[in-house]
């Protein structure tokens, strides 16, 4: 499990569609933590948290940084 993998998905959910449908399919965190980790890009939710960080921190305009907070805001809608 890496930073990197949580950067990496930050950067391509919204822009890969088979991942981001694949994703909609999950039911619950641990789903989605699971398919992430299948998928070869696995992170925990303490990493997910610090590449959003990180991706703010590299926001060049405001909707990079909605962009990112939408991914966040998504992401924690799994219960």
């Amino acid at each position: 499990m890496s930073l990197q993998n949580a950067l990496i998905f930050i950067r391509n959910v919204n822009k890969h569609a088979p991942l981001r449908k694949a994703c909609y399919k999950c039911r619950s965190k641990a789903d989605l933590l699971e398919l992430l980790h299948n998928e070869g890009i696995g992170f925990t939710e303490i990493e997910f948290e610090e590449a959003v960080t990180m991706s703010l921190f590299k926001c060049q305009t405001y909707d990079e940084a909605d962009e990112v907070k939408q991914t966040e805001l998504w992401f924690h809608l799994f219960a």
